[in-house]
């Protein structure tokens, strides 16, 4: 018996052996095609942009959005989006209509009711808005739907991420004032992975005869297909599908590879803690991971005697699930008030480690404010190994001195930076 079920063992490996090597082939042919065809040339990636909120997506959705845009078809891709969207209500006439990025509603205010820059902003009139909160990579901040909302409760507030997921409770409640804003109904959460894609599918159509206009939109596309981890050529989708369905067999093989993803996967996250180790070493740092599992929050820190006696340490961590959106910075590391780190209070402590690290943080890394009041600086780990997906993973797996080097470099710096602010942050958790 023991022998049949080495022979079922062996024929199922024999059979997802074969299944890959089938794959492998049709994989080369289309990355071929693609080195010879340039497909996989994509200006935004090129220029260091596909992660940048601002510079990159809110700028290039808001210009598309502009009836007075420089794409001159005036306002036949906010129709568009408008209709894809779903959005009831607007004037008929949708020519007027004034689009700004980043724009400001003044300084947020005490109990954090409005303020802030909303990225995107659909204007028809005083009472006829759209704002769209737009999420690449970056964390919620404190109350930011809440202020949004409060600046004009009459707007339409789109939530835009990669996945279309609702707001976190950091942004959406303001519990000082009671305000919980409801999803689908105080605001609304849409995807770049299935409602973007859709609008650009449809701007495309529309600008077949301005052919500069049609392949910018090509090119952007693309990037969104990546960021959302969609596989830029249909064709090979369907290729693979295809060899799978061929026979029960390959059917069989295939349905073995999925089951064994968790365990590649324990393999990968294995070789990535040593790397960390490995890092640790090299730095003279101790690290902590949290990676064994794939659901949000997961994270690895670093600290070292400095970090330890200021009340911090440095965090990366992942805001997506299946290691996705990575940020790092600076993370407080206090247990409660009574830790005899603080002689004062824990509040008024962060308050000075923040406006000390601050602005050298963002000076170097454009990093972001507090998050949940408990990192005093973060910003988005860009690429290529901010975001873990399959390539990104293979190329850790596989070539893990680059990735290492890349690391390392980056905690020398905030490490760095902590050793040339020390004196200032020890008085401060000391005072």
């Amino acid at each position: 018996m023991e022998i049949g079920s080495q022979s079922v063992e062996s024929l199922a490996i024999s059979r997802a052996t074969s299944l890959l090597d089938r794959t492998i082939g049709i994989v080369q042919k289309y990355d071929a095609v693609a080195k010879v065809t340039g497909e996989r040339f994509n200006v935004f990636r090129v220029l260091g942009l596909a992660t940048c909120e601002v510079r990159t997506h809110s700028a290039f959705l808001a210009e598309l959005l502009n009836p007075s845009g420089s794409h001159g078809l005036k306002n036949v891709f906010l129709d568009a989006f408008i209709r894809i969207f779903e959005i009831k209500g607007l004037p008929e006439s949708t020519e007027v209509a004034c689009v700004d990025v980043e724009k400001y509603f003044g300084p947020k205010s005490e109990g954090c009711s409005i303020g802030g820059r909303i990225d995107i902003v659909i204007s028809f009139g005083k009472k006829d808005n759209i704002f769209i909160e737009n999420k690449i990579y970056a964390p919620d901040q404190e109350c930011q739907l809440v202020r949004y909302y409060n600046n004009d409760r009459s707007a339409r507030l789109l939530y835009l991420t990669l996945d279309g997921r609702d707001a976190t409770d950091w942004s959406a409640n303001n519990l000082a004032t009671g305000l919980m804003l409801k999803s689908s109904k105080d605001y609304f959460p849409v995807s770049y992975e299935r409602h973007v894609l859709l609008w650009l599918e449809e701007c495309k159509k529309e600008s077949v005869n301005f052919p500069l206009v049609r392949e910018t939109i090509t090119q952007y596309m693309n990037l969104v297909k990546i960021l959302t981890n969609q596989n830029e050529s249909e064709s090979m989708s369907a290729e693979l599908a295809k060899v799978v369905l061929n026979n029960i067999d390959s059917f069989r093989a295939f349905d073995a590879l999925r089951e064994s993803g968790n365990d590649v996967m324990s393999l990968i996250i294995r070789k990535i803690k040593e790397d960390l180790r490995s890092v640790a070493d090299n730095l003279r740092l101790e690290t902590v991971s949290n990676l064994d599992s794939d659901k949000k929050q997961s994270s690895f820190s670093f600290s070292n005697e400095k970090l330890k006696s200021i009340g911090l340490e440095i965090r990366f961590a992942f805001w997506g699930e299946s290691y996705r959106k990575c940020s790092f910075g600076y993370f407080y590391v206090i247990p409660q008030k009574t830790d005899k780190l603080v002689s004062g209070d824990v509040d008024l402590y962060k308050e000075r480690i923040h406006k000390i690290i601050c602005p050298t943080f963002e000076e170097r890394f454009d990093g972001a404010d507090n998050v949940n009041g408990l990192w005093p600086s973060l910003c988005s780990w860009g690429p290529p190994w901010g975001n873990w997906d399959a390539e990104t993973l293979g190329k850790i797996f596989f070539k893990g001195e680059t990735f290492r080097a890349d690391l390392q470099a980056l905690l020398k710096e905030l490490v760095d930076i902590i050793d040339n602010l020390y004196e200032k942050l020890l008085s401060s958790a000391n005072y």
